[in-house]
């Protein structure tokens, strides 16, 4: 086990043990390190614990009780594999999509990348399979959603804000199911005041509003006469 385990750690971090040594780091020259591999030979319990430092895991990965090669969480070390992952998306987003994500901060490289895996699973479609435009237009849609994010993580830091985000989630849930439209809401404030909207956009989005409203006074309605019949 701890072999197999070495291997691949010496893979992933490009490691070349038919021709490197590891003297200066761990004091195993090319011969142990080869006896280690082919599990003809096991490492002390010390020399376990210096390879799991070397290789920033755990003595139970290299045993094999555990599957997690990062096996440490930490603040320090969250914050090196946060910095670690947010370039690695950085880097991909430019490589395979074209798209320059290097002005963010490490959260939102984190989210980016987390946004992309969700949209890939949910539409069957990567960034790499889109359009220009069509990649422009995704790359918006994470763009507001981070900034959504970020906003309820500062409601959040209120206490007397738990309110403002249990009312928040009632609402995206009613907009889910097509009882609630924040956009609606938001353009009936900006008609009534100057927008750059044609006299066609606004119609269509106020009957858009009103046929959501009227859903909702039906439904309010019904619930009255239900309230009323039990008394």
């Amino acid at each position: 086990m701890i072999g197999k385990r070495l291997k691949h750690l010496l893979k992933e971090n490009g490691f070349d043990y038919e021709r490197d040594k590891l003297v200066d780091e761990l004091g195993l020259n090319r011969s142990t390190l080869q006896k280690y591999i082919n599990d003809v030979r096991r490492p002390t319990l010390e020399s376990i614990r210096d390879i799991a430092k070397h290789f920033n895991t755990s003595v139970d990965y290299l045993v094999g009780h555990s599957e997690y090669v990062l096996d440490t969480w930490d603040h320090k070390f969250l914050e090196e594999f946060f910095q670690y992952s947010s370039d690695k998306i950085k880097n991909h987003f430019e490589k395979r999509y074209t798209i320059d994500i290097s002005d963010e901060t490490i959260p939102s490289k984190l989210l980016f990348g987390i946004l992309e895996a969700i949209f890939q699973d949910e539409f069957d479609k990567s960034l790499e399979d889109l359009s220009i435009k069509e990649r422009e237009d995704r790359k918006k849609i994470y763009e507001v959603i981070i900034t959504i994010f970020h906003r309820v993580v500062t409601l959040a830091k209120s206490e007397e804000k738990k309110d403002e985000l249990e009312a928040l989630l009632k609402r995206l849930t009613e907009s889910t199911n097509g009882e609630y439209s924040f956009r609606n809401t938001i353009t009936l404030e900006e008609i009534e005041g100057k927008t750059h909207k044609t006299r066609k956009e606004k119609i269509k989005l106020l009957k858009s509003y009103i046929g959501i409203n009227v859903a909702n006074g039906q439904k309010a309605l019904r619930m009255l006469e239900e309230l009323s019949e039990d008394d």
